[in-house]
């Protein structure tokens, strides 16, 4: 049988353990040459195998040959990276790569196993984002935490970040009860349950008799709200549910934070809320107003917002979603071929939600910057390449339409706003014009009637009298807009 030819992106030391561990435990495979950057190693040999520049690299004969290129440097620059993978989806080369390091078996050594296809974030991720690490300690240390949503994607990943700062104590709430048990099983297995005060609650935020009970036992001090339902056509078709979740669930916490005198709420938003043309956006917009309100009365606590878009990788997103059914030779469906999408990974927005948090004096909506938009479309292609499949070959994509309330492109900021710097070259605050947030309170019983009587319409009529920039869009609501 013809061995497959190795090449291995990056000649420092992960790169030569890659070659040790591949030879250690396989002979199906041929180490044929490094690439790298650094001109003092090209056209040197390393362990007896040459290494390569990456413009010698593309004018190699790769006819007839099955070749993988695995990157095992952690340095490589998203440019150099996505030159790399376009010329190898070019050529039908699988591009692979290592584990990080922190997964290694031991010091010098990891299982061919676990080297990896690249997924669609190790092409979207941005250079790194750096945060201040000591002065998100400085701020989360020794603290009683509160986070709702906890083990969800951006709860779950929001407790990871957390844990590395030594709060005194964490309380997670979640209503999801597998997604609880699943994030103790990995807390456990982390060893982080031995060192730290870890509490879970499987508690909904519309329940606010129970919510009082954790609040009047442990008095947290910084709370992150990430509880939220945000699947935009789920939530259309449930617009009772979203508003009592989003709304009502949120103003549960709200009030609590103030009565239990916590020293600073965090709110997790979206890009969805400015300008919103669904229920899902529309009931963050109406949050973040009522979240303003509480801060202009409550002296006692900071009150702050976080808004960013897409998370890659987040549960029921629309990455897993293309990969799944790639894996099961299913065509992919997309809504328009020119719908775009602001994306980030889990790790970045959860560590800026941080460093947001560390810089809050009151009332602030913090706007991540979010990079360059992709077309979904084109992220689907670049996934079935990332397969070593050809698209509307292999895997077909078909187009199904806008969905009720789906836009073609997000915003991060409302058409009469505009930011301001901070220190962090990633985080903008968002200045916005004033309004009356009083009435947002006010007609929150409003809502809450319509909830209980079960009249979508008049609550969806509420809405859109407090919000006036909220447009249905492919909606039994636009009727309202009339």
């Amino acid at each position: 049988m013809k061995k497959k030819s190795i090449f291995i992106y990056g000649a420092g030391e992960a790169g030569i353990s890659t070659i040790l561990s591949l030879e250690k435990f396989t002979e199906e495979l041929k180490i044929v040459g490094f690439i790298d950057d650094d001109l003092n190693k090209v056209g040197s040999k390393i362990n007896g195998i040459k290494v390569y520049s990456f413009k010698q690299f593309i004018e190699l004969n790769f006819t007839n040959t099955k070749t993988e290129v695995i990157i095992s440097s952690e340095f490589i620059n998203k440019d150099k990276k996505e030159s790399l993978i376009e010329f190898c989806n070019s050529e039908k080369i699988l591009v692979k790569k290592i584990p990080e390091y922190r997964y290694w078996t031991n010091e010098n050594e990891f299982k061919p196993e676990e080297i990896s296809k690249l997924k669609i974030s190790d092409l979207l991720e941005r250079n790194e984002i750096t945060v201040n690490s000591q002065r998100i300690k400085s701020y989360l240390f020794d603290k009683v935490i509160l986070i709702t949503g906890g083990s969800g994607s951006i709860g779950s990943q929001i407790v990871l970040s957390v844990v590395e700062y030594n709060p005194k104590h964490i309380i997670i709430i979640d209503i999801n009860e597998n997604s609880l048990h699943g994030l103790e099983l990995e807390l456990k297995d982390l060893n982080i349950l031995t060192k730290l005060k870890i509490e879970f609650f499987t508690t909904d935020v519309k329940d606010k008799v129970t919510l009082s009970h954790v609040f009047e036992k442990f008095n947290p001090e910084i709370i992150f709200h990430a509880a939220a339902y945000k699947h935009v056509p789920m939530m259309e078709k449930n617009t009772l549910s979203a508003i009592s979740n989003n709304i009502l669930g949120t103003f549960n916490l709200l009030e609590l934070s103030k009565i239990y005198n916590t020293s600073k709420f965090v709110f997790i938003s979206t890009d969805k809320a400015i300008n919103p043309t669904n229920i899902m956006g529309a009931t963050k917009r109406y949050s973040e107003c009522l979240v303003q309100f509480f801060a202009l009365n409550n002296q006692n606590c900071i009150y702050v917002t976080t808004r960013f878009g897409n998370v890659l990788g987040s549960n029921g997103s629309v990455i897993p979603r293309f990969q799944s059914l790639i894996e099961n030779s299913k065509d992919i469906e997309v809504t328009h071929p020119d719908i775009i999408r602001y994306f980030m990974t889990i790790e970045e927005a959860c560590n800026l939600v941080l460093e947001a948090s560390t810089m809050a004096k009151n009332r602030e909506i913090f706007v991540f910057d979010m990079g360059t938009p992709c077309k979904i479309n084109d992220l689907a292609i670049k996934l079935i390449k990332l397969n070593g499949l050809e698209p509307n070959i292999d895997i077909k994509i078909k187009y199904t339409g806008l969905r009720p309330g789906e836009k073609l492109m997000e915003e991060l900021l409302a058409n009469d706003d505009n930011t301001i710097k901070t220190h962090h070259p990633k985080i903008l605050k968002a200045k916005s014009k004033k309004i009356n947030y009083d009435k947002y309170f006010e007609n929150l019983k409003l809502l809450r009637k319509y909830v209980e009587a079960n009249n979508s319409l008049e609550a969806v009529r509420i809405l859109k009298i407090c919000l006036p920039e909220f447009k249905s869009n492919n909606s039994e609501y636009t009727i309202l807009d009339n």
